[in-house]
């Protein structure tokens, strides 16, 4: 009996810390589980920490970069592929092309474009595709409309007649690259090649070069505002004729008109 007594006695005073923490249970405070608090203060400082909303953005940026390279990447293959080298936007080619696979390019590409436009709303998003496709180092000395690149193709497209939708997308997309400035537009594409799209927007009237603070500062001085290209400079074709020389071309002139009359070539008005 002692012995049984000293067990219930023992077992009892083991059993104190158990009815302890049932106690505490019952007295409406459960107990918080250290690694869950943790993780809930954890997230609250995620939430509201300028480091976190920083990562976020990070995230954010890294996923626009990607979604711009194939976007620009996906736009330049489906031109190339289409209008390759300088064919004209309006070419029987290029339907035909687009005919035998089914494909309708104008109700296709116009979407594309129209998400890279609005991508474009983001300053870092715009900026990386004007590097793309109007970099400051841009090679200007010949027709920007004859480029056998995409710039080029974006160009003749504006002034296409079969393919409305897309021409005003790029139209678009390109006015919002340029910060949605008519003059800047002219100054990188000249006016000559943006005037359809500034007419259809309502610019009726050249506008003025861009200011100074604009990302049209960079271009060249001699850049020809209406074709965008830099002005050639005249050859030198040598000196100039004395009164004799150009007496002695007109009567070679008049000499070579009066063989063409005689065999009937060309007639004396």
């Amino acid at each position: 009996m002692s012995l049984l007594s000293s067990q219930r006695k023992s077992s009892s005073r083991t059993d104190v810390p158990r009815r302890s923490t049932s106690s505490a249970s019952a007295s409406g405070s459960p107990p918080r589980s250290t690694e869950g608090s943790d993780a809930a203060s954890s997230s609250r400082g995620r939430s509201s920490s300028p480091a976190g909303s920083k990562s976020n953005n990070s995230s954010f940026t890294m996923s626009t970069f990607q979604m711009v390279t194939q976007a620009c990447s996906l736009l330049e293959n489906m031109l190339a592929k289409y209008w390759p080298g300088v064919v004209e936007a309006d070419a029987a080619s290029v339907r035909t092309a687009a005919t035998k696979e089914n494909l309708g390019l104008d109700e296709a590409l116009p979407p594309l474009v129209v998400l890279m436009a609005r991508m474009a709303e983001d300053a870092e998003a715009k900026t990386e595709m004007r590097k793309w496709i109007l970099p400051d180092d841009l090679d200007r000395s010949g027709s920007l409309e004859e480029r056998p690149d995409t710039l080029g193709r974006c160009i003749r497209l504006m002034t296409s007649v079969y393919f409305p939708r897309l021409k005003d997308a790029i139209g678009e997309w390109l006015y919002v690259l340029c910060d949605s400035d008519g003059a800047l537009l002219s100054a990188q594409i000249g006016y000559g090649n943006a005037a359809g799209y500034l007419f259809n927007k309502g610019i009726l009237s050249a506008p003025p070069p861009p200011a100074s603070g604009s990302a049209g500062a960079s271009l060249p001085d001699n850049i020809n505002p209406i074709t965008g290209a830099i002005n050639r400079v005249s050859e030198d074709t040598g000196p100039e004729m004395t009164e004799e020389e150009k007496e002695r071309e007109a009567e070679r002139l008049f000499v070579l008109f009066d063989r063409l009359e005689k065999t009937g070539m060309a007639q004396n008005p």
